[in-house]
């Protein structure tokens, strides 16, 4: 891997190939548009394009010790963080890339995808506790680094609501207003509904890409 990345192309601008979510990382995943995959909406986002080699799995039949996932990254020499979606209000940096690496061993260490797909998803782990363990502790990982937009206004996790600022339920905030994280620029995604980019020291980096404009 090491290896590809410094022989490869640096490209900075690119096009998703799918306008949501599932079939984009399919596409990813296995290298092909959406269309080859015969997956390019949602509905049955949870199967496995068929007969379909997936590159992660490519990579693991030359090297059986490849393991891979990722929650956050901090670029030292920039002081930014990337995270996919949010990161839990209270927390600075030293938990924030603690807890990421914890929910990545813990996914590491599950030893079947089924395992996994069965417990990994649901939305009543909306707030994070440290006395939380097992699947609700890593469930509530998983929503914050992945699935997090807004809070209500008892600072619970609205899983639900993936619309733009301006139709946010009343008493929603963005999770971005409450980032503790003020010294770091914080770089995300998972929410393609806003229209601006920056947000305080925030940036979401695929805002705007639905409205036409750029990444």
């Amino acid at each position: 891997m090491q290896r590809m990345a410094k022989e490869g192309l640096i490209f900075s601008s690119a096009y998703a190939p799918a306008p949501v979510c599932t079939p984009t990382r399919y596409s990813i995943l296995y290298g092909k548009t959406p269309a080859k995959l015969r997956h390019s909406t949602l509905k049955n986002w949870q199967a496995s394009p068929k007969k379909e080699t997936s590159i992660p799995k490519m990579i693991k039949s030359n090297d059986p010790n490849y393991q891979t996932a990722h929650f956050a990254y901090h670029h030292q020499a920039t002081n930014t963080l990337l995270v996919h979606a949010g990161v839990w209000h209270s927390w600075n940096l030293t938990q924030t890339l603690h807890y990421a690496q914890e929910a990545k061993e813990f996914i590491l260490a599950t030893q079947t995808w089924p395992q996994l797909k069965d417990n990994m998803y649901g939305n009543k782990e909306v707030c994070w506790d440290e006395g939380l363990s097992s699947w609700e502790r890593y469930r509530c990982l998983m929503n914050i680094f992945t699935r997090l937009r807004t809070y209500t206004s008892t600072k619970e996790m609205d899983l639900a609501y993936t619309g733009t600022l301006a139709d946010m339920p009343k008493g929603n905030t963005p999770w971005f207003s409450h980032c503790k994280l003020v010294s770091n620029k914080v770089v995300f995604g998972h929410w393609a509904a806003l229209e601006d980019t920056m947000h305080n020291h925030c940036m979401c980096i695929d805002a705007g890409y639905i409205w036409g404009g750029a990444m």
